[in-house]
Parts: structure tokens; C-alpha cells; sequence
């Protein structure tokens, strides 16, 4: 790999509220990167416990938004101050494999312009926990559900970056963008690891989304569809893994019952009010 100071710059942005729990994982894991060229901007929106001061440990750039404004404003406000030829998006429950960067960069130099990073979930380790983890393995490979962190800042520029609109499906919204546009999108064989927590956080934020899913309906309806789907394709492409773990399958369909179940009574709240 060449000398680290004539290697493009990547800015790694991270958008937060209250995220004590999960960031110090998540900074640790970009510290201990092969690609050591880094500029990592935290979006905060407002915290009130110890997610500012983990970031002065880690001395990062932080940038600071009203507590209202949504995460897709914040990525959108840190990509505009970003210095990096490179943006790559991650939560701060996100945790890297240590050549993940630098495999997003390679890639890219073999002109892919935006690369999707899969990932795998971990949980509390409970029944459900690990229903949610066979559930996410279905998904890795399928393009419906998978989208683009890692971007070229000028097409992510180009595309006119996150719709500020959407709270739900605003990545897929994005990756649809930069399809249609003519961008290429390339996949690396390193992962991601997704600290979600309890099943019950993740039904929470359904209910949430549910809440917010009209305008990415109109606005994506093909995909608004295969969303919401009662069988999904990435379950039919790996049915040998499923019929190896049939209680964690029936689990898991019980469990997307639950968050289909939460969606639309997320939908239901809106229309009441």
C-alpha cells in the first residue's frame, strides 16, 4: 500500500444522540484501521450523557446540531464540512473489521464510486437476539435491502445527498439515486458489526419509522413494497441456511410479524393524528 500521507483522505461520519453506550466500541474500531487516513466527524444533535466527552478522549471533530434536526440533516451538514475524497456513513453502534477502510478505498480505485459494507448483527444474547441475527444474514448479497455507506464525496454530491425528507428508508432512497445516475456500486468481503441491543429496541424503532413511512411510499413505492413484503427474497435465496436453524427461522418470522405489526401501527398513529 502506498505511504499513508499521499493516500486519499476518507471522512468517516458518524451521527448521534445520547450514544455513550456503543461509541467508545465504535471509535476504537476506526482507531485500530489499516487505513490510517482518516478525518472522523460526529454529528450530535444534542446528547446528554457521555457521548461528547468519548469524543474528546478520541479527539474527533464534532459538530453540533439542535437536538430536533434528524439524522439525515446531520449526515448531510457533516458531508458539506467533510475535507475527505471519500465519505463513509456508520452509526455509533457500528463496530469494523480493522481493513474494512481500506478495502472500501481499494475498491473504489478500481472505479466503483460507492461501496455497501455488509454486516452482522449482535445482540443480547438471547433467543430473540439471535432470530434477528439469522434474519440480517439473509439480507447480506441482496440488493433490495443492502445500501452504500461508503461513497465518493463528488457523487454523493452529485446526487444531492441524503433526502432531508425521509426518516425511514432514506439509505435506500440514496442507493437508488446513485444506481440511477450511473454510478457503480461495488461490496467488500469484510464486515461490519451492528451492537442493535434488545429485540425491543429494534420493534421501538419500527414503531418510529411506521410513524415517518409515508413520504418514502410516494416517494419509492417499488421499494416500499418489497419492504413490506410478507415473504422476503433473501429468505427463499437462502433456505438451506434457514432449514439449518429452524426454531432461530421460526423465530424469525414470528419476529417480523412483530416489526410489521409495530410499522403499521406506526402508520396508524400518523393517520390519527
Amino acid at each position: 500500500m502506498k505511504t499513508q500521507n499521499l493516500l486519499p483522505l476518507v471522512t468517516v461520519i458518524i451521527p448521534t444522540k445520547n450514544a455513550g453506550k456503543t461509541l467508545t466500541l465504535c471509535l476504537q474500531s476506526l482507531k485500530k484501521q489499516t487505513y490510517e487516513k482518516l478525518e472522523i466527524i460526529v454529528a450530535d444533535g444534542g446528547s446528554t450523557d457521555n457521548t461528547i466527552s468519548i469524543c474528546k478522549k478520541f479527539n474527533v471533530k464534532i459538530l453540533t446540531v439542535e437536538s430536533h434536526i434528524e439524522r439525515t440533516t446531520k449526515k448531510n451538514l457533516a458531508a458539506a464540512s467533510a475535507k475527505g475524497e471519500y465519505v463513509y456513513f456508520i452509526d455509533a453502534d457500528f463496530e469494523l473489521q480493522s481493513h474494512v477502510i481500506e478495502e472500501c478505498v481499494n475498491l473504489c480505485a478500481k472505479n466503483y464510486d460507492a461501496i455497501i459494507v455488509p454486516e452482522k448483527v449482535y445482540g443480547y444474547n438471547s433467543f430473540w437476539s439471535r432470530c434477528r441475527q439469522l434474519e440480517v444474514l439473509c439480507y447480506n448479497g441482496d440488493d433490495l435491502v443492502e445500501s452504500p455507506r461508503f461513497i465518493k464525496k463528488h457523487v454523493f454530491m452529485d446526487v444531492k445527498g441524503f433526502d432531508e425528507q425521509l426518516i425511514f428508508g432514506e439509505e435506500n432512497d440514496l442507493c437508488y439515486r446513485i444506481r440511477n445516475s450511473g454510478y457503480r456500486v461495488g461490496r467488500t468481503k469484510s464486515w461490519l458489526y451492528h451492537h442493535e441491543g434488545p429485540v425491543s429496541s429494534v420493534i421501538l424503532r419500527k414503531i418510529y419509522y411506521g410513524n415517518t413511512a409515508f413520504k418514502y411510499i410516494k416517494k419509492q413505492r417499488f421499494d416500499a413494497l418489497t419492504r413490506f413484503q410478507p415473504i422476503r427474497l433473501g429468505w427463499i435465496h437462502n433456505r438451506k441456511l434457514l432449514s439449518r436453524y429452524p426454531s432461530y427461522a421460526i423465530g424469525l418470522f414470528v419476529l417480523k410479524f412483530i416489526q410489521y405489526l409495530a410499522a403499521f401501527l406506526g402508520l396508524l398513529i400518523k393517520l390519527i393524528r
